[in-house]
């Protein structure tokens, strides 16, 4: 018999989910579930195991480090901090007289975790506004669903009474939910995994008791009476129990002979069990294994913040949009001009190289807008000029003709900005040099051949004209001019050595041919 399985035989085997939360046993705060490993699991019991532990503290920690911010809605869009509502201090510094904001999420999303629900008491000032956000402990929660359809919470108080408190009166946060009432809570469901992981734990420190010494027998030549059975046991547990009394000096008499058994199988286990442990906990909470501490390597940089980008979008996300429409929900009165944020994007800077690029990608497209990008990266926009969108190759206004769009420049009639010049010659250049390396590279093979060199250079700049009208947006029948020209002047008598050496020449012939397409013509003369 394995170690879990000696661990879970020697339990009670009833299930989790046989044990209804809501029921009288509810009001027992230390009350627990009763596992098949024979222990009892709380949400106290559970926090014993240093992986739920670290688990609650980081996701409690890393929410309430995002921070949640009361926003005010801008018109047409937009949004501001509404740092001059009452509710925008209790949610961003102080929501009570003895909490800190950041003390209310961390208890937040460990109730959450651990119970399946967060409650806190709504108190209100004489004009309606909230003025303070009081918890209260979910193990001395009841909800109850009244006729009307709305909800009444009993709430037990620490001397014994019950009071009850409206639906307005209590924030509720819920976890997962099968009836819209209760939230589910990792205990509930995880009673069985988290209650192996506890046993295998004090399995493992019992273990240690007896100085994680290898079983051995005792083989004494004769024939012991009762009294000195017990005398050689407890000699011999004196020796090997504890971590203090290993590596000890046990003194034998009478002859007796020790024979050591090894450490069995089972008790090898322990190491593999305690991952798996830890490897629960991480399924139970969505949270990556190397949050944890666990890994036999360690994860290379871009792994891990790989990781990172899932632990936020998987795990962080869905608890922030949960808890903000509760905020809506429970705490803000005017919902058409505020609403609760987390700053998640804080969280995902560590990509910022990424989303660099895919801004830079979406705005060359003309897929975005200045201001679309600014309301991604959770800032303002600057503007109506910020809306309007670019084309990719010369960023001309979308709404343009097609084809090279050249605005005249008033203070110097006749002539381009300097800017599209710039964009049209080095296209033009890529072109030239194009031809010149491709006919430059073969002519030498029709050295003694000039019928099959004038085959050559026609075929070439036939495919050319592609070429040339895709670059530099020229009409077909412009760029196949161009390149009926340049092939007779290749194919003159020392057409070849001018051609080569005539790139500059010819750089300045195309981008004239551009220009006067263009509506340029004043350029194109030069």
């Amino acid at each position: 018999m394995g170690l879990l399985s000696r661990i879970e035989a020697s339990g009670d085997a009833r299930l989790s989910r046989d044990v209804d939360p809501w029921s009288g046993a509810h009001w027992n705060s230390y009350a627990g579930i009763p596992s098949a490993a024979g222990v009892t699991v709380s949400a106290n019991s559970v926090q014993t195991l240093s992986a739920v532990w670290a688990a609650v503290l980081i996701l409690g920690s890393d929410i309430a480090g995002l921070g949640c911010h009361l926003l005010r809605r801008l018109h047409p869009r937009g949004k501001e901090r509404a740092d001059d509502h009452p509710l925008y201090s209790l949610l961003a510094y102080q929501p009570n007289a003895i909490q800190t904001a950041f003390e209310l999420w961390e208890m937040l999303v460990g109730h959450l975790i651990l119970r399946g629900n967060f409650y806190a008491q709504i108190f209100y000032d004489d004009a309606g506004e909230v003025e303070a956000l009081v918890p209260l402990h979910p193990d001395r929660m009841r909800v109850e669903l009244l006729p009307s359809g709305r909800i009444r919470y009993v709430h037990r108080l620490p001397n014994g009474g019950t009071e009850y408190l409206p639906q307005i009166g209590v924030w509720h946060v819920r976890a997962r939910t099968e009836d819209g009432l209760h939230g589910l809570s990792l205990v509930q469901f995880g009673a069985r995994s988290l209650g192996r992981a506890i046993a295998a734990e004090e399995y493992a420190s019992r273990f240690y008791t007896h100085g994680a010494a290898p079983s051995f027998a005792a083989v004494h030549p004769g024939a012991l009476g009762p009294e000195g059975l017990k005398n050689l046991r407890e000699s011999i547990n004196a020796y090997t129990a504890g971590a203090r009394n290993a590596h000890g000096v046990l003194t034998l008499e009478e002859g007796i002979a020790i024979h050591k058994l090894g450490i069995s199988p089972e008790d090898a286990q322990l190491i593999e069990s305690s991952k798996f442990g830890i490897a629960e906990v991480a399924r139970w909470t969505r949270i990556p294994l190397h949050k944890l501490a666990e890994g036999e390597k360690a994860a290379a940089y871009a792994s891990v913040e790989a990781n990172n980008q899932d632990y936020a979008t998987s795990a962080l996300a869905g608890l922030c949009v949960r808890i903000e429409h509760t905020i809506r929900r429970d705490l803000i009165i005017d919902q058409a001009q505020y609403f609760a944020k987390f700053n998640l994007g804080s969280f995902m800077r560590g990509d910022s190289a990424a989303r660099g690029a895919f801004h830079t990608q979406m705005y060359a497209l003309g897929a975005a807008s200045t201001n679309d990008i600014l309301e991604l990266e959770d800032r303002n926009p600057i503007g109506p000029e910020g809306d309007q969108r670019f084309r990719s190759a010369n960023l001309i206004p979308l709404d343009a003709p097609v084809g090279v769009v050249v605005p005249r420049d008033t203070s110097a009639p006749g002539r381009p900005p300097v800017g599209i010049v710039g964009v049209i010659e080095e296209a033009a250049a890529r072109v030239v040099r194009k031809e010149i390396a491709a006919i430059g590279k073969e002519a030498p093979r029709f050295a003694a051949d000039a019928v099959g060199f004038d085959g050559f250079v026609r075929a070439f700049y036939v495919d050319h004209v592609a070429l040339v009208a895709g670059s530099l947006r020229l009409s077909v029948a412009a760029a196949s001019a161009w390149c009926e020209a340049r092939a007779e002047a290749v194919l003159e008598p020392g057409g070849l050595r001018e051609f080569e050496a005539g790139e500059r020449a010819a750089v300045a012939r195309l981008v004239g041919v551009v220009m006067t397409e263009a509506g340029v013509p004043a350029w194109g003369a030069q």
